[in-house]
């Protein structure tokens, strides 16, 4: 009951997202394309956990060393890994289908789903391709949701989608994110703080 109800905790965040209209009958083909991303992103993250578990050994010895030298390698390896989820998105992604991007753009996420602004509206029921990269983390993911809301706000749409085909790591790393941002902006009112979105 727990986890059903974090899987439903909602946070308004900054991502990056790109998502495309996905035609129903294009449906089990676009299932298959991310079955192909989560085997291209399971090789690619079993490549890199020696690398990632030796750096992780590394910390300590570096931070005392040089805090300095030790946050410049720990911006090198996220930048690695946002490098390599893109490889891994781009490796299944058809560069014949017309993608709609917004870099980085407000969204609200939980691990049922996302909302975010749209230029145009988008059908209550629509299926969507989406793939979204969490920040600063850069946590990469792909997922097929249908649109259940769709309102003009100011100038442009507010679009809700409700994930229907996500992998489980993908829905605890979104939930993961959501729990760390909601305590992040708890620690800040605390101290009289701005939020930093």
């Amino acid at each position: 009951m727990r986890t059903e109800r974090r899987r439903y905790f909602r946070i308004d965040d900054t991502a990056l997202v790109k998502y495309r209209v996905i035609d129903a009958t294009d449906l089990e083909a676009t299932r298959a394309q991310i079955a192909g991303h989560i085997l291209a992103s399971d090789n690619l993250r079993a490549a890199l956990e020696p690398l990632d578990a030796r750096l992780t050994e590394m910390r300590p010895a570096l931070r005392r060393e040089s805090r300095v030298v030790a946050e410049a390698l720990e911006l090198i390896n996220r930048k690695l890994s946002l490098l390599a989820g893109a490889v891994a998105l781009e490796r299944v992604t058809d560069t014949h289908d017309a993608h709609r991007e917004h870099a980085p753009s407000a969204v609200n996420l939980s691990g049922g789903g996302l909302g975010l602004r749209a230029a145009e509206p988008i059908a209550n029921g629509t299926w969507l391709a989406v793939d979204l990269v969490l920040l600063p983390g850069s946590h990469t993911m792909r997922a097929i949701g249908r649109v259940t809301d769709s309102r003009k706000r100011d100038t442009a749409y507010w679009i809700g989608v409700e994930f229907d085909a996500l992998r489980e790591e993908d829905r605890d790393a979104l939930i993961s994110h959501a729990l760390r941002k909601q305590a992040q902006i708890l620690r800040q009112e605390r101290n009289g703080q701005p939020r930093s979105e």
